[in-house]
């Protein structure tokens, strides 16, 4: 008889002293797997018949990254180890067992954005903040407890601009009667004149009258101070 076609079926049907060889019609790819994981090295492949190949070809899905580390395979948990466990082509990703929580810092100032947030091992990219709540993440001089100063912006996230005592403020003083003197020892130190607070000259003695002020011309027989020099109707004065 002309030999048969061998094929997998568990018999030498070309009676060539070989049952089921690699390569038979009907077989299928296997991959080594040497650190027998169940995954093997996709180059390294034969086709097989049976079930369970032939070691070292035992594997009939592919996708080992590291054939010597059986908890490295597509299926394995990621851990932060510097190591691609999962073999996704990426080293410790995102939400891998034994991250911590990190804020986006785009500017690199150390705080973050609220709710931009990832679970990485390490800072990672943008991720590098522990703490948020940066109200300006495009500038590295604005985050919560930076010196506020006097230049329309909320420095310190505060969600205050330009607060009192702001670095660069100015000394005013409280001037109820709107003669721009105050009253001294009633100050604010601010970025610009605050309510009642608007005088940048002190020396008001009497913050009712807005004709009483220094450099007010002294007025005769009105019994009043009024260039606040301590003094009362003194000469030189004027009707």
């Amino acid at each position: 008889d002309e030999p048969k076609e061998e094929i997998c079926n568990g018999l030498d049907d070309d009676c060539d002293g070989q049952t089921d060889p690699a390569g038979s019609p009907g077989c299928k790819s296997f991959y080594i797997d040497a650190d027998f994981d169940g995954f093997g090295f996709e180059p390294l492949t034969t086709c097989l018949c049976g079930e369970d190949g032939q070691p070292p070809y035992t594997a009939i899905v592919a996708g080992d990254c590291n054939d010597s580390n059986g908890k490295v395979n597509p299926l394995a948990a990621e851990v932060c180890n510097q190591v691609d466990d999962d073999c996704n082509g990426d080293v410790d990703d995102f939400g891998a067992e034994g991250c911590q929580n990190r804020y986006k810092d785009h500017d690199g100032d150390g705080f973050g954005v609220v709710g931009d947030i990832q679970c990485v091992c390490g800072a990672k990219g943008e991720y590098t903040a522990v703490e948020a709540n940066d109200c300006d993440d495009d500038d590295p001089k604005i985050y919560p407890g930076a010196d506020e100063y006097c230049n329309g912006k909320d420095d310190n996230c505060s969600n205050t601009t330009d607060e009192d005592g702001s670095l660069g403020c100015n000394t005013y003083y409280l001037d109820m009667d709107g003669d721009n003197y105050g009253v001294k020892g009633f100050t604010k130190c601010a970025c610009k004149p605050v309510g009642v607070y608007k005088a940048e000259n002190p020396g008001d003695c009497d913050d009712e009258n807005k004709l009483i002020h220094p450099g007010q011309p002294e007025k005769c027989g009105n019994n009043w101070d009024d260039d606040c020099n301590g003094l009362v109707d003194e000469m030189p004065c004027v009707s």
